[in-house]
């Protein structure tokens, strides 16, 4: 499910039917990256798939998700190329499809 994951009653209602195989987990729509790192792990308990993806982010709010999704045990990213004509920072180059990790503490975005 997509567009219907927005909040804590919707994972519960979610996780009760089995509804969905697939949970997209947006931080931006759910509260942040403390409410989407919950439902992620709620998608996990209820034997679903969390995939944390973006929502017309900038390149600060995808390096946020990125690192999100890199934390939570089989989280799968997606959807998170920063979607605007010009933004406030870069995030690190796509490389064979994969964004690399910042070594360094913080996000990694260049203004």
């Amino acid at each position: 499910v997509d567009e219907g994951l927005g909040s804590a009653d919707d994972a519960n209602a979610l996780a009760v039917s089995r509804a969905a195989d697939v949970w997209v987990v947006k931080p931006a729509v759910v509260g942040g990256l403390r409410a989407a790192r919950h439902l992620a792990a709620r998608a996990r308990d209820a034997g679903a798939e969390a995939v944390i993806s973006g929502f017309l982010d900038t390149a600060v709010g995808s390096a946020a998700a990125i690192a999100l999704a890199a934390a939570i045990p089989d989280a799968r990213p997606a959807g998170l190329d920063p979607v605007l004509a010009r933004d406030l920072a870069d995030l690190p180059p796509l490389a064979r499809g994969e964004r690399a990790l910042p070594t360094t503490p913080g996000l990694g975005v260049r203004a």
